[in-house]
C-alpha cells in the first residue's frame, strides 16, 4: 500500500504506482503523489500492516498552500 499515491484517473480502485525490477531486484519504485490535502488524510488514517506511516501535519499544511505534484520525490 502506498498511502500518498494518487488514484488512477480511469479506474479509481487503482493507484498510479510502478516498480522497476531487474533480475529480481527492485531498482526504482515510484508513484504519482497525491497532492490534495482533503483526500490525503483518508489513506493514512486507513492504514494496516507492518509499515504504518504517521500523519505529517506539516506536509498537509504545505498541500493546503498549493504544493505542486512531486511525483513521489517530494
Amino acid at each position: 500500500m502506498v498511502p500518498l499515491a494518487k488514484q488512477n484517473v480511469e479506474n479509481p480502485t487503482l493507484v498510479d504506482v510502478y516498480e522497476l525490477i531487474i533480475n529480481g531486484q527492485e531498482i526504482s519504485p515510484g508513484y504519482s503523489e497525491l497532492n490534495d490535502p482533503t483526500v490525503s488524510t483518508s489513506p493514512v488514517d486507513g492504514q494496516v500492516g507492518e509499515e504504518i506511516q504517521n500523519l505529517d501535519e506539516d506536509f498537509l499544511l504545505a498541500l493546503e498552500h498549493g504544493m505542486p505534484p512531486a511525483g513521489g520525490i517530494g
